[in-house]
């Protein structure tokens, strides 16, 4: 006689109910229905989507962020490392302490950690508010001179600065402690609960939802920076303006509850699947609810140092991370400086170009993989040649820049680039911050229309910033437009441009396609 579901889960686990989907307190039978592996796939899937949206957003808005509080790039970068930092401190020790237990339920608390580091991103905003800008009126006459320089509004990295440094350093360390379990014991209760030969396809597809999360992120981040940071703002100041400031904190608060009931659904899943559960009793197959044959940590990492292909498939893969990490962070404000785009615009580009080739290339590889099963030779080769192809293609994009270029006088335009350099704004303490204007004669880039000298303004049919009478500009020159001298050249019209975006999304599509054989090579290689 056929034993029942109730009978099976006590067999499990010496009669502890370990198959029930829910929480000790609240485990209706109507939710039982939904401990099953599609819907782990969903909610583990859509968890990792907001999981990368997050990681996406801050990269969208990183420049923004920068200019808001006067933060150098190297500030920036390690704000962007603290998160491996909190990932790279955990990792081992929650992965081993997890692994014998509830896998779902870690995963569903390191998240909640993650979910409040997006609510403490928003801190900032609440503690300074937006930045004052400058609004601009047609014909009108300003001041561009500082009477002191002791005002911290025009240091660059002040105390408001530091303070968000510290305050974004501790939230994306907490964002690394609440993400380390999702690609460790995450990915191991799905490989528990399917069957081997389905895996591939289980793991690309959770991959693909990872990677429109990430498309997500950069472009709920366009839309973010094309608000200004003050509501409201006067029409006749857009984004194309270099003072424009995008309202880079409207993402954290939403995606951050989106995360944390992803969060509590993941926790409702059981130890195992029942259907799990029932292939294993009918193989008369021992489930051991404890920690692996070696039993002490130290024995477990010896064995992992041991396993050749494992050490040289994590090498790969940190080499890859390496070489890539930083390009791929700083790329949206690589297409602002590079190519000259808005920041909205750079992080539209970067979430619909790239990652939409990368979510192609991730899929078909899942699908080929679990239909042919190639020999893991194959899936090797594979990864190097794919590898090789994108070390050499990037290799192109040194060449590739702005069509137009930047006419610099360094006996005009150097003068400009400090406070104070020389003799016609020695008394006027201009903001260190960067907001190039362009001559219209002889098409020389000042630093800013402070070090210009320039004292009225006057907005364009177009839109354009108009800035005259600048006084301290060269002989022939009394005039500026708002911008840098190659900005209109090449925001509309740039074939290096479009070159890069094909290349672009060649190159994605061709590395991801590896992918998901080099997840399931490092599962393989470990004896359970």
């Amino acid at each position: 006689m056929d034993k029942s579901s109730s009978d099976i889960r006590k067999d499990l686990n010496n009669g502890e109910e370990n198959t029930n989907c829910g929480f000790e307190w609240y485990s209706p039978q109507w939710l039982q229905g939904l401990a099953s592996k599609k819907m782990y796939v969903l909610v583990y899937g859509f968890l990792g989507m907001n999981q990368t949206a997050i990681g996406s957003y801050f990269i969208g808005t990183i420049s923004t962020i920068e200019k808001r509080f006067k933060l150098p790039s190297s500030a920036s970068g390690l704000i962007a490392s603290a998160w491996d930092l909190g990932a790279l401190c955990t990792v081992v020790s929650l992965t081993y302490l997890g692994a014998g237990s509830h896998k779902a339920r870690w995963v569903s608390a390191c998240s909640i950690i993650a979910a409040i580091s997006c609510y403490l991103r928003y801190l900032p905003y609440l503690l300074y508010g937006p930045q004052e800008n400058l609004f601009l009126s047609s014909n009108s006459t300003i001041s561009l001179c500082n009477t002191s320089v002791e005002d911290n509004h025009y240091c660059s990295f002040n105390s408001e600065g530091f303070t968000t440094w510290l305050i974004l350093i501790t939230a994306n360390i907490g964002l690394g402690v609440g993400t380390s379990t999702y690609n460790t014991l995450g990915a191991a209760y799905l490989d528990d609960n399917s069957l081997k030969n389905k895996t591939p396809f289980l793991i690309s597809v959770v991959t693909c939802l990872r990677y429109v999360g990430g498309m997500f992120g950069f472009l709920l981040a366009s839309y973010a920076l094309n608000k200004n940071e003050i509501p409201d703002i006067n029409k006749s100041f857009d984004e194309k303006d270099e003072s424009w400031i995008g309202a880079w904190y409207l993402g954290w608060m939403p995606l951050g509850t989106v995360h944390l009931v992803f969060a509590l659904m993941m926790a409702a899943f059981p130890e195992i699947l029942p259907r799990e559960a029932k292939r294993r009793q009918s193989r008369s197959a021992l489930y051991c609810n404890g920690r692996s044959s070696t039993g002490e940590l130290k024995g477990t990492l010896t064995r992992l140092v041991k396993n050749p292909i494992l050490v040289c498939n994590v090498l790969s893969a940190t080499s890859h991370t390496f070489a890539v990490a930083g390009y791929w962070i700083f790329m949206p404000k690589y297409i602002e400086t590079q190519f000259h785009q808005s920041p909205s615009r750079a992080s539209l580009i970067t979430g619909s170009v790239g990652l939409l080739c990368t979510i192609i290339g991730t899929f078909l590889s899942g699908i080929v993989i679990s239909r042919y099963k190639p020999h893991a030779r194959f899936l090797v080769g594979w990864s190097i040649f794919t590898k090789l192809v994108d070390l050499l293609a990037h290799l192109i994009f040194l060449f590739l820049t702005c069509g137009g270029h930047q006419t610099n006088d360094p006996s005009t335009s150097l003068l400009r680039l400090s406070p104070g350099s020389s003799e016609c704004v020695a008394s006027c303490y201009c903001s260190a911050d960067y907001n190039p204007i362009c001559s219209t004669t002889n098409r020389v880039l000042y630093f800013s229309p402070c070090h210009a000298g320039c004292t009225t303004t006057n907005v364009l049919g177009n839109g354009q910033v108009l800035f005259g009478n600048c006084s301290c500009m060269a002989a022939n020159d009394e005039s500026a437009l708002a911008g840098s001298c190659a900005m209109n050249e090449c925001y509309n019209n740039n074939s290096h441009f479009t070159i890069f975006l094909i290349l672009l999304c060649l190159l994605k599509f061709l590395s991801y396609s590896s992918r998901a054989g080099n997840i399931i090579i490092q599962y393989r290689s470990v004896f359970e």
